[in-house]
């Protein structure tokens, strides 16, 4: 459910910026016809409703992904909205508050996560259950009403008319209402129900219902109520003389009334923004042609720069050049690992000069913490470089940065099986001199903690470079990947029993359950460990689904990895 909470507050962000390009709108286009706004409020639950959106260069949403999925696990958990001003404020009181303390096991992000699905879900369900008590409380006093003609009743009950029912909708007036008032007020309620509007606020609130926590779906909701009111007003004035306007404005005016709280209906005759709908009355006026033509080019922008998402940053492939006549650069000595091969290590590649400097000095800010520790790897992202030449005399050797995420791991080795035992994740700049033996360390730099961690990576780090460490982190399973490879090389031990043991436990609970997705919703470390053995689960489950069942819980479960692992 943790997934499905983040996707949506994702969803609920990018609709957002769509929401404030819809009430900017609606403040310059207040002469276009209030049809066209309610197809912009359209466009809103469009994007809320859609999982996916087309990637496009015209797009305006800073973000795709505001909340990266490793914000859970992250030890630093920051937010990426594409929006500089945004981060600099947030990313601080996050790292500050969020970030894991040293020694702890569950990183507060992760309780927040297991937390907040809960909240979300009972108030979507409180807010669900109201509208259906209400809804029913209305049809139950109504149930008396007395048929007027077809499709209209009228009830002692009824203070101000409206429509309810979706199927077949009926319109329910008051007892005593004026014959003048009621012409006007069947017009409009019979212009909501040529529009569907009781279908499109019923919608609009299904959708308010599951995104309450985001405010600005509130404020979504409560213009689309307006706008549809303000739609139908005009739909029934269009034709109408300035004198059955007035009487139309009188109508509204007699038959207004405050109804107290929000409602997914009825759709009610004086219900909402009365004042403003008296005055636009009055003063209607039909939109010219290029006032029209206006509005439906600005809807279509709006569609094509807000229902889009911004091409996705790649992480740029960088060449790291070796140094003149460099040699191998050993690194800090290890723990010995158990059941290594020595008679293998003959065959082993010679390793790059530079990798192995860098792996050293990894390994070397990074000093074993536990003594079970006894395979030790590391992979180093590189986002960018900068190299430095020296013009003096006697010439000085040519300094090299690299920048980029170190990601260290240890792991201990219990019944044949990797179990990680320590690890540190974070951006780093290491720079290099490239002296003639090889590659000698002259500085290892890494952030601040806590509210220094952002702005120390903007301030040392290339523009770009710290885009992507401040992003969403993408590169991270194949860094994690990478390290899995290395410790089961280093230890010797033979992936398949970690793998076997692990789908043997993601296939256990919720015993119950047919649907893979609550398995892997409850065994989130089983999952996690399986797609950092990356090519040796793919080997695993592949060769294993072509001897058992592909259909049963276990086939389904190994498909679903290979299809995340593709």
């Amino acid at each position: 459910m943790e997934a499905v909470f983040l996707s949506l507050v994702n969803r609920s962000i990018t609709a957002g910026w769509l929401v404030l390009a819809v009430l900017a709108l609606r403040l310059l286009l207040r002469r276009a016809p209030k049809s066209i706004l309610c197809a912009m409020w359209g466009l809103v639950g469009l994007r809320l409703l859609c999982p996916v959106s087309i990637e496009s260069p015209l797009s305006l949403v800073p973000s795709a992904q505001p909340l990266p999925r490793e914000i859970l696990t992250a030890a630093q958990p920051e937010i990426y909205s594409g929006v500089a001003v945004i981060d600099r404020v947030v990313n601080p009181v996050l790292t500050n508050t969020l970030a894991a303390a040293p020694g702890e096991s569950v990183n507060p992000t992760q309780i927040l996560a297991a937390v907040l699905p809960w909240i979300w879900l009972c108030g979507m369900v409180g807010m669900l259950g109201y509208a259906l008590f209400t809804t029913l409380r209305l049809k139950r006093r109504v149930s008396t009403a007395v048929r007027l003609e077809q499709g209209v009743k009228q009830s002692e009950y009824v203070k101000t008319p409206f429509v309810l029912g979706l199927i077949h909708p009926t319109i329910y007036l008051p007892f005593h209402m004026e014959s003048a008032d009621a012409v006007h007020v069947l017009a409009h309620e019979r212009a909501h129900i040529r529009r569907g509007d009781p279908w499109w606020k019923v919608l609009g609130f299904l959708l308010l219902a599951i995104y309450w926590f985001h405010p600005l779906m509130w404020v979504a909701y409560f213009f689309l109520c307006r706008d549809i009111e303000a739609a139908c007003d005009e739909a029934v004035i269009r034709d109408l003389s300035q004198e059955e306007r007035q009487g139309y404005a009188e109508a509204l005016l007699r038959l207004s009334a405050a109804v107290p709280g929000l409602h997914a209906c009825p759709l009610a005759f004086g219900e909402v923004g009365v004042k403003t709908r008296i005055k636009g009355v009055i003063h209607y006026k039909k939109p010219g042609f290029w006032i029209v033509t206006l509005a439906v080019l600005a809807a279509m922008v709006v569609a094509v720069c807000f229902l889009t998402s911004p091409a996705a940053e790649k992480t740029p492939e960088i060449t790291l050049p070796p140094a003149e006549n460099a040699e191998t650069v050993q690194p800090q000595e290890q723990p010995e690992a158990p059941l290594v091969e020595e008679e293998n290590e003959a065959e082993q590649p010679e390793e790059d000069p530079l990798e192995a400097a860098i792996t050293a000095a990894i390994f070397q800010r990074n000093e074993p913490i536990f003594e079970n520790t006894t395979v030790r790897t590391a992979v180093f992202q590189c986002f960018d470089q900068q190299e430095l030449a020296f013009d003096s005399d006697p010439p000085q050797p040519n300094q090299l940065t690299l920048y980029g995420n170190a990601l260290y791991l240890g792991f201990s080795v219990e019944d044949g099986i990797l179990h990680q035992t320590e690890g540190s994740n974070i951006p780093v700049a290491i720079t290099f001199s490239c002296e003639e033996e090889g590659y000698e360390l002259v500085e290892y730099w890494q952030p601040g903690d806590g509210t220094d961690y952002a702005p120390d990576i903007r301030a040392k780090f290339p523009a770009e470079a710290a885009k992507l460490a401040l992003g969403d982190q993408h590169y991270l399973l194949e860094q994690f990947q990478l390290c899995y490879a290395q410790a089961v090389e280093e230890s010797g031990v033979d992936p398949d029993v970690a793998i076997e043991a692990y789908l043997q436990e993601l296939a256990s609970e919720p015993s119950t359950s047919s649907n893979p997705q609550d398995y892997l919703e409850a065994n989130p470390v089983a999952y996690r460990e399986l797609t950092y053995y990356g090519a040796y689960t793919v080997a695993y489950c592949t060769a294993q689904l072509a001897q058992e069942n592909q259909n049963d819980l276990r086939g389904r479960l190994m498909q679903i990895l290979l299809n995340e692992l593709s």
